[in-house]
């Protein structure tokens, strides 16, 4: 979308060869004037510590648990999504130009009161700008600990042995002075 918009400079990254691959190959159909940097690497790891956005958009790996879907490539597995979306979100001063926005994915289960408390810390505030439910099959509902749902687990709906929780997404920015 940010490349048929028509930004001028493009930078991504992600653990997964075939994501980078996929992206070069859409990047280069929708954005053939844009500047297209894509980095094999985890989150911010292999972007040059000077480099300042006016956007970010991510969809973090969120969810709390490791589980590899069935025929899915292993860097699905998820794992400790809060500490992803932690380490993310620590970074952005860092990474965001001073009038910049983020938009990013959250699952409830990674803890929203958690998210917006570090926001808090490093100066920053979020808006959820849209809010839909997702349908999390047994074998990954049943995966979460039972901490982390009686920690984040507000938006957690069950019925019969259907689970489903709320994801959002966020709009992140420097706090107003």
């Amino acid at each position: 979308a940010l490349g048929k918009s028509g930004v001028g400079e493009l930078w991504g990254t992600d653990i997964s060869p075939t994501a980078l691959e996929s992206s070069a190959s859409l990047l280069a159909e929708v954005a053939p004037d844009s500047l297209v940097e894509l980095k094999l690497g985890d989150l911010w790891d292999p972007i040059p510590k000077e480099k300042r956005f006016d956007m970010i958009v991510a969809n973090l790996p969120s969810f709390p648990a490791y589980v590899v879907p069935e025929g899915r490539p292993s860097t699905w597995a998820g794992g400790d999504g809060r500490a992803t979306v932690s380490r993310f979100l620590r970074e952005l001063p860092n990474r965001l130009t001073s009038d910049g926005v983020v938009l990013i994915t959250h699952n409830d289960l990674t803890g929203m009161a958690e998210t917006e408390r570090i926001l808090s810390e490093v100066g920053m505030c979020c808006e959820t700008i849209f809010r839909w439910t997702v349908f999390e099959p047994p074998e990954r509902i049943n995966s979460v600990s039972e901490q982390v749902l009686a920690d984040n687990g507000q938006t957690l709906r069950r019925y019969g042995g259907y689970a489903f929780v709320d994801s959002r997404i966020l709009k992140i920015r420097f706090k107003a002075e």
